[in-house]
């Protein structure tokens, strides 16, 4: 499953293959790494523990000196939970650039609560344990879904860059509609980065806040 060739050659191939320079899918975990490369997926990753709740998706292109290790997914990271009763899982998505392209989604639904869902950095870029990009995009017909089911509240989703993000897609972290405490939903970007348009869906609670 590893990838041949230098640093810098493609992780995962346009039919969502993999071929990272590491993998492991164990315990209902998916991580890929490329060291400082790239890494393309257009396909379907998925990951689920053994209850059927949401497993853990890591893709993580590393960084390097140049500040390009990218990765790019026009496919889908599927890490919601697969019934009702079921809990949304964790997705990361990490690189010195990271683009959600096309109708690229991230998946962290559940039935008894969403996820979480975290691009390009953790909350406020000050997780030490979730790289911080330079760059993020999510493109316009892109979605990141973390919305609860039947029950249970809303995940959390942040989209993060240190210099530059553009966000023209989609975030959901609905509360289940048997519950009426709120959902609980971030999205964070620096102040000077610019952010052409937002469209978050909801439907119980007050959303969070943009910083």
């Amino acid at each position: 499953m590893e990838a041949t060739g230098s640093m810098y050659s493609v992780a995962v191939n346009n039919e969502g293959t993999v071929r990272a320079t590491g993998a492991d899918t164990s315990g209902g975990r998916v991580r890929l790494t490329a060291d400082g490369g790239t890494i393309e997926n257009s396909g379907t990753i998925s990951a689920r523990e053994a209850n059927g709740d949401g497993g853990s998706i890591e893709i993580d292109a590393g960084t390097n000196s140049d500040g390009t290790a990218t990765v790019m997914n026009s496919g889908t990271l599927d890490a919601s939970g697969e019934s009702a009763g079921n809990k949304g899982g964790r997705v990361e998505v990490t690189g010195d650039r990271v683009a959600l392209l096309d109708e690229s989604l991230v998946d962290v639904s559940g039935d008894a609560g969403g996820g979480e869902a975290y691009v390009g950095g953790g909350y406020k870029g000050q997780n030490p344990d979730i790289q911080n990009a330079k760059r993020t995009h999510v493109g316009e017909d892109a979605g990141i879904n973390a919305s609860a089911g039947s029950n249970g509240d809303g995940g959390k989703v942040v989209v993060w860059s240190d210099e530059y993000t553009r966000f023209d897609g989609r975030i959901f972290a609905r509360g289940g509609s048997r519950r009426r405490r709120r959902w609980f939903r971030r999205d964070f970007f620096k102040r000077r980065n610019p952010v052409r348009q937002q469209r978050h869906g909801c439907r119980r609670g007050t959303g969070g806040s943009g910083r």
